[in-house]
């Protein structure tokens, strides 16, 4: 398979909220926002599509329409986690894992995006030693 672009879509019970979330909070650039349906593109990474769908919407197919978004988490790499957590929360996004660094060589924290998609922001830092030995 040869790719062209890729893209990733989330159901959604409020489009709009939710493209506004990704613009504002993290950046996306909107490309298409209906009722139903929104497009977006972040400028570091052309090619890669986030969009939102209407989990109502016949777009979503017979076995996604009228579903839920769950277990839905958008991991997203930056130099600095600890100043992003203080601007994402200053936005008033909802941290769901504080800040903390982790063995194996991230620092992470998490906040909730409309419906219910966890976003994790990491910064790669050096692993703990010791757990880099195991």
């Amino acid at each position: 398979m040869q790719l062209q672009n890729l893209g990733f879509v989330i159901l959604s019970r409020d489009v709009r909220a939710a493209s506004q979330f990704y613009v504002d909070l993290l950046g996306f650039q909107p490309l298409v926002v209906l009722d139903w349906y929104a497009s977006h593109q972040h400028p570091s990474f052309e090619g890669v599509f986030l969009d939102v769908l209407d989990a109502d919407h016949e777009a979503a197919g017979g076995r996604l329409r009228g579903q839920e978004t769950t277990g839905t988490m958008i991991a997203l790499v930056v130099a600095d986690a600890t100043a992003e957590r203080e601007r994402l929360a200053g936005l008033g996004a909802e941290v769901v894992l504080d800040l903390q660094d982790e063995p194996w060589g991230q620092r992470r924290f998490q906040v909730l995006a409309p419906d219910d998609v966890v976003v994790e922001v990491v910064q790669r830092i050096d692993p703990d030693p010791s757990w880099s030995a195991g």
